[in-house]
Order: structure tokens, then sequence, then C-alpha cells
């Protein structure tokens, strides 16, 4: 008959938690670049700087616009990536 083929979870896409769990990535809590701005005292394009090449930084929108055109994204940055910023800068 048909085979059937069984999908399998890998932990190449899991973060370890603070208790030592692993948790998918999409399962953390992500701030916007205002939030992190307000907490960090600084504007949100120094933010915006510091974290648009940092891996594991969603970031949506039109990254390689036309010659002449704005670009335009949105940046969401993961909790640990922002505690991985605290210790890099």
């Amino acid at each position: 008959m048909g085979d059937k083929t069984v999908k399998t979870t890998t932990t190449d896409n899991m973060k370890p938690a603070p208790t030592g769990v692993l948790t998918p990535e999409f399962a953390v809590q992500h701030d916007t670049v205002a939030e992190v701005a307000s907490f960090w005292k600084l504007s949100e394009d120094t933010v915006r700087r510091l974290f648009e090449k940092e891996p594991d930084v969603l970031a949506f929108g039109n990254q390689k616009p036309r010659f002449g055109r704005r670009r335009y994204s949105t940046l969401r940055i993961p909790g640990f990536v922002v505690e991985r910023g605290v210790t890099l800068y």
C-alpha cells in the first residue's frame, strides 16, 4: 500500500531555556525594536543597527529594495538575543 513517512523533530531549531529544558525558537518571547530601545534607553535606530545582522533575529520586509527606494523592515528580537547583546555591547 502507501508508505507513510514519519516526521521526526530534531533539536537543531531549539534553544535551551533558563531551566535547561529545550524550547522551540517560536515559543520564545520576541521583543520589538521599540521595547528594547526603551529598556536600554537608546534610540530605535541604534537598536536596529545593533541587532539587524545578529543571528536568530527575525527580519520581515524588503531587505534589498530597488535603487532609490527606502528599505522597510520589521525586526523581532528574541529574549536570549537581547541577553546576549547585553554581554556583547
